[in-house]
């Protein structure tokens, strides 16, 4: 299912929207996604940079923030490209959610100071420890960590090697009551995936 929302009669906007959940399964915020109508189920672009900003500005300046999420914050995935911009999206909602191929070079990294220092929250999207990320990890608040891909053996190692940083782990690509509880009990403290909830549709008129 998907989040389209329609801001005028004859102007229809679309955002996927998928929650991130708490331990208890309350919603703690919500992971923004880029949809090039409201019958995709998935991200079609050929520029990430585009789609991005896309999804910022439908967020804030077409369809509303508080109509896309009255409380809680939202993921936006950001390239390397849109961290060196100025960011559109207040820092008390937003977190900047850094794609997995975008690598610690210094000009990133001060672009993440930056943000840190207007006090946006970092999460590291699809991560993978090494030591070259350091700097990145020792920036974040959230690091993601895909369940799908790492494998139960690949997940805890990397929680091993995370256990030294003061970040939140979001276990992402749940699909099963039995992996939840799992993730839950080695320290995961938010949840994402569709066994929880896939991304949703809700119009606003």
């Amino acid at each position: 299912m998907e989040n389209a929302v329609t801001c005028a009669p004859a102007t229809s906007v679309f955002l996927g929207r998928q929650p991130i959940y708490g331990a208890n399964r309350e919603i703690r915020a919500y992971e923004l996604l880029y949809r090039r109508n409201a019958k995709d189920t998935e991200a079609y672009f050929s520029n990430a940079d585009q789609a991005s900003a896309e999804v910022m500005v439908k967020a804030f300046l077409e369809i509303g923030l508080h109509a896309v999420s009255k409380d809680q914050p939202v993921f936006v995935n950001h390239t390397r490209h849109l961290l060196t911009m100025e960011p559109i999206l207040p820092a008390d909602r937003c977190v900047v959610e850094v794609l997995e191929d975008v690598t610690a070079e210094p000009e990133t990294v001060a672009a993440l100071r930056r943000l840190k220092k207007l006090h946006y929250r970092i999460a590291l999207d699809d991560f993978v420890f090494s030591e070259a990320l350091v700097p990145m990890i020792e920036l974040a608040t959230f690091i993601k960590l895909d369940l799908r891909a790492l494998g139960q053996d690949g997940f805890q190692e990397q929680l091993r090697l995370l256990r030294r940083f003061p970040v939140r782990i979001i276990a992402e690509k749940i699909e099963s009551e039995a992996e939840f509880r799992w993730c839950r009990k080695l320290g995961s403290e938010l949840f994402q995936g569709y066994y929880l909830r896939r991304p949703d549709r809700k119009s606003v008129v």
